[in-house]
């Protein structure tokens, strides 16, 4: 049976996973869509590991807790591959916020 201490673990270690390997996937998704997965999937940990202390006992509870703490509409996240040479809005935001993360 998973408990809510099972989850917690888990939110714990995939955080750890996706804060190793968020170069690698934006690299990745670089080569297929706008190179922001690795950015997204790291905010998204970092707020459920933010949370995880709090998540209610029943499951229910805390899927529904951690679901509308990462579905909350987040800033434009910025693209990790260099591909972009746009001058759209998009492309001038997203290069300058992949700049500030790489500082």
């Amino acid at each position: 049976m998973i408990t809510i201490v099972d989850v917690r673990d888990a939110i714990s270690r995939i955080q750890q996973q996706v804060q190793q390997t968020a170069e690698d996937l934006c690299a990745r998704d670089g080569q297929l869509g706008d190179g922001d997965l690795g950015i997204t999937l790291e905010k998204a940990f970092n707020r459920l590991a933010e949370i995880a202390p709090t998540l209610p006992d029943d499951l229910g509870k805390a899927f529904a807790a951690a679901a509308a703490a990462i579905s909350k509409p987040p800033p434009m996240t910025a693209p990790c591959n260099t591909a972009m040479t746009g001058t759209s809005p998009f492309s001038i935001r997203s290069k300058a916020r992949c700049q500030d993360r790489e500082k």
